[in-house]
C-alpha cells in the first residue's frame, strides 16, 4: 500500500486533502503560518493601538480566527465560490499548529482515490 485511500472518498475528504495541497503550496509561498501570521498579528496591533487596550496585543490565534471569520462571511455572500471549504479547513489548520495540536504530515499528504462519495 502507498498511504493512498482505496475505496470511495467523501466530499470533505477530498477538500482535506486539496487544503493541504494549499497548506504545502503556501508554506514555500509565504513561510509557515506560525511565522507569517506572528508577522502580520503585530501589525494589525500596531494599526489597532489605539482602540486596543494598553499592553494589548492582537496574537497569531486571533488572525487565524479573523482569517476563518472572513472565509465564513465569504461563504454567506451571494456567490461562495467553491474554495471556501477548503480555505476554512487550511485556517483550521494553521490555528491548530499556533496550539500546538496538529496531528497531520503535510508531507504524507496522498491524493485520494476512488469516486467521491
Amino acid at each position: 500500500m502507498d498511504g493512498r485511500p482505496v475505496g470511495r472518498v467523501s466530499r470533505g475528504g477530498q477538500i482535506l486533502w486539496r487544503a493541504m495541497q494549499v497548506i504545502k503550496e503556501r508554506e514555500k509561498q509565504y513561510g509557515p503560518p506560525e511565522e507569517h501570521w506572528a508577522i502580520t498579528s503585530a501589525i494589525a496591533s500596531a494599526l489597532l493601538s489605539k482602540k486596543l487596550k494598553p499592553g494589548e496585543m492582537v496574537t497569531a490565534e486571533d488572525w487565524a480566527r479573523l482569517m476563518l471569520g472572513d472565509k465564513l462571511a465569504r461563504d454567506l455572500g451571494p456567490d461562495p465560490g467553491l474554495d471556501q471549504p477548503t480555505d476554512m479547513a487550511g485556517y483550521a489548520d494553521g490555528l491548530g499548529r499556533l496550539r500546538g495540536d496538529s496531528h497531520g504530515d503535510h508531507e504524507s499528504a496522498a491524493e485520494p482515490e476512488g469516486p467521491v462519495a
